[in-house]
């Protein structure tokens, strides 16, 4: 194959150059790293991403890394920008034969949401196509974007030598007050952020003794403030300190909700105006439908104020189709219509496949502490040709013509014509 013999020289020269700590008989897996798709910033910036993914990866002698520019010679331009337009839709990478070389594909998008530029990374496994891991933050800007990345890719990959992010806690007991200022929409309809500021807000209130006062009470009590909000205080933290100290909370919650490529973005931040410090922030990504935007707010929103810990949730997914075989992050868990029990409260890849329908993917959220419905509706696959009522029908009416054809050839009269009802007069050539 052209692609083996010019992707294994790549492989090798970079077996060459890895440092040494692994063994002779160590196997390697093979990671293509894709071009990043951005939007609002420039081409620098995605080149910049590209080359702290690549080197992320030093030192890991257990790995063959490979970008977009070893793979492009052995595809036809038509095939590298079909590549690049896959983007976030794993199931078009099994359109590629070649791409079954490699064991794991890293691709990512990275733009502007809000002031800051947010970077989301998904891991895809290249022979399947199935989302492994996917991971996102922010960066205020690109001098920290080196270090940020680096620690992403770690996060991406589960690496047991990465530096674990310490868990948010809030300090103190549970009797804490928030106010939630509006949730900024970039890149979909302002209604939407909208909805999710209230249900962002009623997740908060769910922590016993949280008093949180909404976008309501803030307009009714502080009408200037609303007014430097919607000039952009929602991007100053210093302005939303302010504004939190004139309303006497001791929590100021921003955020933005986006979508980039097609990747769900959700980032959310917590000041608090005692000190005009940003107490956390959190970004959280994903790809699937649009509804899904309310299980990732909802999770955010606990991740923010440190509840996220080790809560699980039951599954309970229904389809239009009947049963069929269900993956939760790349496991096997289901093929009777039983609810999914045990799952971590959160992000999940989910996948179904039935026969004769296409294949269903998307990311899920699971809520803590009880069950969360899902109604699927499955696309049925294009009957072959030789299954289509078309087809049938013609070779039925075929079948018919030619059984008359037989029966008229077979009657005989040596009298001549013979009449049958209707007036129908049957007379065969003597022979």
């Amino acid at each position: 194959m052209v692609f083996q013999a010019r992707i294994w020289p790549a492989v090798m020269f970079l077996c060459l150059v890895s440092p040494a700590g692994g063994g002779a008989g160590e196997q390697r897996t093979t990671v293509l790293i894709m071009d990043f798709h951005t939007e609002g910033i420039g081409g620098k910036a995605a080149l910049q991403i590209t080359s702290a993914v690549v080197s992320a990866f030093s030192g890991r002698s257990n790995y063959s890394v490979l970008t977009m520019t070893d793979v492009k010679n052995d595809l036809t331009q038509a095939e590298s920008r079909q590549l690049v337009e896959c983007r976030e839709d794993t199931r078009c990478y099994l359109r590629f034969d070649k791409l079954k070389e490699i064991d794991l594909l890293v691709s990512g998008t990275a733009g502007m949401v809000g002031s800051k530029m947010t970077i989301t990374i998904s891991l895809i496994e290249g022979r399947t196509a199935v989302s492994r891991n996917r991971v996102s933050a922010m960066v205020d800007n690109t001098k920290a974007l080196q270090g940020m990345v680096k620690g992403l890719v770690a996060r991406l990959f589960d690496w047991s030598d990465a530096v674990k992010a310490k868990r948010f806690n809030l300090p103190g007991d549970s009797r804490k007050s928030f106010a939630v200022l509006d949730l900024v929409a970039s890149g979909m309809d302002k209604s939407v952020a909208a909805n999710l500021t209230q249900i962002l807000s009623a997740e908060i209130k769910r922590i016993q003794g949280a008093k949180v006062i909404s976008r309501d009470d803030i307009k009714a009590m502080l009408m200037f403030a609303e007014d430097k909000i919607m000039l952009g205080c929602a991007d100053d933290s210093s302005c939303v300190a302010e504004v939190g100290a004139a309303l006497g909370v001791e929590y100021m919650i921003t955020g933005h909700v986006g979508k980039i490529g097609g990747a769900y973005i959700v980032s959310l931040t917590m000041i608090s105006p005692a000190d005009f410090k940003v107490v956390n922030r959190v970004s959280e990504s994903f790809v699937g439908l649009e509804e899904q935007l309310v299980g990732a707010v909802r999770h955010a929103g606990r991740e923010l104020i440190g509840l996220g810990g080790s809560s699980r949730g039951t599954l309970v997914l229904s389809t239009n189709a009947g049963e069929g075989t269900v993956f939760v992050d790349g496991h096997a868990v289901a093929d009777d219509g039983a609810p999914i029990a045990g799952l971590s409260a959160g992000r999940h890849n989910l996948r179904i496949v039935l026969d004769d329908f296409f294949e269903w993917q998307s990311d899920i959220y699971v809520h803590p502490g009880g069950e969360t419905s899902l109604a699927v509706d499955l696309d049925p696959r294009p009957a072959e040709w030789y299954q289509s009522w078309v087809f049938w029908t013609l070779v039925s009416g075929v079948a018919i013509i030619g059984a008359g054809v037989g029966v008229g050839l077979a009657l005989t009269d040596t009298g001549g014509p013979q009449r049958y009802p209707f007036g129908l007069e049957v007379g065969l050539p003597e022979r």
